[in-house]
């Protein structure tokens, strides 16, 4: 169970219940890469929590860590960790 290995819950996808954004600030952040998305930036001036439902609508697939977006006056990135795999066990 990856929150037992790495000591903190998987990072969400879209099939999981919510994905949360949090407000970094009025500063674009230094490192990262944009997510350019109007109705998202829309949005997330409203709120900052979608059902995966609401977020395929967006049509970005699944944030990482690294993504950010200006909403207004302010950037936002997803509140949790996004884990993206390097590899693939598979039996030999």
């Amino acid at each position: 169970m990856l929150h037992n290995l790495f000591g903190f819950d998987p990072a969400p996808t879209v099939g999981s219940n919510l994905l949360k954004w949090v407000n970094v600030g009025p500063d674009k952040p230094r490192q990262g890469r944009e997510l350019k998305n109007l109705k998202l930036a829309h949005e997330l001036q409203r709120k900052t929590t979608f059902s995966p439902q609401e977020w395929q609508e967006f049509g970005v697939g699944v944030p990482g860590s690294e993504n950010f977006v200006k909403a207004s006056a302010s950037y936002l990135r997803p509140a949790t960790l996004i884990l993206t795999p390097i590899f693939t066990l598979s039996k030999p």
